[in-house]
This record gives structure tokens, sequence and C-alpha cells, in this order.
């Protein structure tokens, strides 16, 4: 039975409990000014002390391979360019946000993040293939499921014992516990805290049938990291992709696998970075 949950103080909530999302919603904004500068974004990623730290430690990690280390943030950010420090920030505040169990779902806190870092590394590629924005892609995939966090949180407020089974379909068992699924709920948590429109209507569609172009390739990221594991760790060779969700992706079996071959390659670097 639906037992729909009024939400709203949740989501506020949620939105407040966390300040790094809103770093790198404006960084990605600021990125999208050419006269935006490292020293601009530096002033941002100071108002976290953890951010900082985490860029720095990430930028002397095996993932850039510099063969001297710095503990400066200024020489971090030099060293790996605009671009670069926008994808730390994300990595760093995924970690940070999606660190904690997800007791209604039965999601441990490393595949939350290992997840959400895969599915952006396989948007990147994808997206590349595509020639289409990368920036939102990766975006859209690191935050596709931040609306869980609410419906935890809401849920354990709430007194709610019901826990996801893992066989019926999430966003059904969403709707009966909570009302919403995490999709629109995730949408309504970016805007709070300040993304694009763009990425908020990727998270909310990306089930949708007819979906974006954008929304079917977060759909076959999606199929891939849930086949293949959230470490990759069930080799990728072996996932027989259904060729119509591949070909509504827009892109050739030749180019997917390529694609999701790099994703592995890197996502198995910056974990060790991570970890």
């Amino acid at each position: 039975m639906n037992r729909k949950i009024e939400y709203g103080k949740y989501l506020e909530y949620v939105s407040g409990l966390f300040p790094m999302p809103r770093i790198m919603a404006e960084v990605a904004r600021r990125l999208k000014d050419e006269d935006t500068i490292i020293g601009d974004l530096a002033d941002l990623i100071r108002s976290d002390a953890s951010l900082v730290g985490g860029i720095v430690r990430l930028s002397n990690s095996s993932y850039y391979g510099f063969s001297e280390k710095t503990d400066s943030l200024d020489d971090a950010m030099q060293r790996i360019g605009l671009r670069e420090i926008a994808r730390l920030v994300g990595v760093c505040t995924v970690c940070k946000v999606y660190q904690d169990e997800l007791d209604s779902y039965r999601i441990p806190p490393e595949v939350f993040w290992e997840s959400s870092i895969a599915v952006a590394l396989l948007m990147e590629r994808f997206a590349a293939y595509r020639e289409m924005d990368t920036e939102a892609a990766y975006l859209s995939g690191l935050m596709r499921e931040c609306g869980m966090l609410v419906i935890n949180y809401a849920l354990k407020a709430e007194g709610r014992t019901e826990r996801w089974d893992h066989l019926e379909p999430v966003h059904e068992w969403e709707y009966h516990s909570f009302g919403l699924d995490h999709m629109e709920v995730g949408g309504q948590l970016l805007k709070l805290w300040g993304f694009d429109e763009d990425i908020c209507k990727i998270v909310e569609e990306q089930w949708v049938k007819n979906s974006t172009e954008m929304g079917k390739l977060l759909d076959l990221a999606n199929a891939v990291v849930a086949r293949c594991g959230c470490d990759f760790g069930n080799h990728c060779g072996n996932f027989e992709p259904c060729e119509e969700r591949v070909s509504a992706a827009g892109m050739s079996l030749e180019d997917f696998t390529t694609a999701v071959d790099s994703a592995r390659e890197a996502f198995d670097k910056l974990k060790a970075g991570i970890l």
C-alpha cells in the first residue's frame, strides 16, 4: 500500500546537510565561462577543508602519475588543470555525501559511491563518442541516485521499517513506500543544490521511455554497471548488451566496447587513489 510521505522538509534538510554538492554545481557553472581561471576555483574549493584535502590527495595518486608529491592546493590544481579539477570535485563529493549506508535500500556506502563513479566515467566516454556534452554526462552519472538520500532519511525519520528486497524494481518499491521515486526526488534535490536544469532533467527522466539522447546514454551506463558490478568486477567482455539499447544510445557495439574498457581502466586507477 502506498503510504506517501510529505517529503518537503526532508528534501530541505538533506540539501542543507551537505555543502559539497553546492560547490560542485558552482564549479561546473564557472567552467562554462571561458574567463574562469584556476584561482577562481581555488577560492571556492577552500571553503571546504575536506574537499581541499581530497583534491590534493587524489592529485598525488597513481591516477595522474606525477613523480613528485605536493601538499599545496594551488600546486595540485595547476598540475591537473581546470577540467580535472571538476572531475576531482565530483569524486570527492560523492565519496563524502555517499559515505553512510542506505539502510532502507540495503546498499553499503562503498557500493553507492563506486557505482556512481563507474556510471559517471561511462557516461563521459559515451558522450564523447556521441560528441555530446561530456561535463553534463559526467555530472548526471555521479548524481543519478542522490534522491535515495532523501527517501532513506525520510523513512528512518518517520520510523518506517520498509527495506528494499532487491527483487522488486527499486522505483516500484519507492512508490509503494514513499509515494515518489528517487529520480524525481533527485532532480528536485539537485535544483536546491544549484545544478543546471539540464542535469536535473537527465536525472529525473533517466528511466522514462523515449527519453532524451543523454537519458539513453544514462540508461545504457546503468545497465553496464548493473551487469558488470559497480567495480566492473564481472568482466564486461561477458556483457551481452541489448543491441536495441546500444543502438538507441547512438553507438556502435565496437565503440561501446572500447568505451567500457576505457572506463574500467580509469575506474581502477581512480579507486586506487581514493582508497
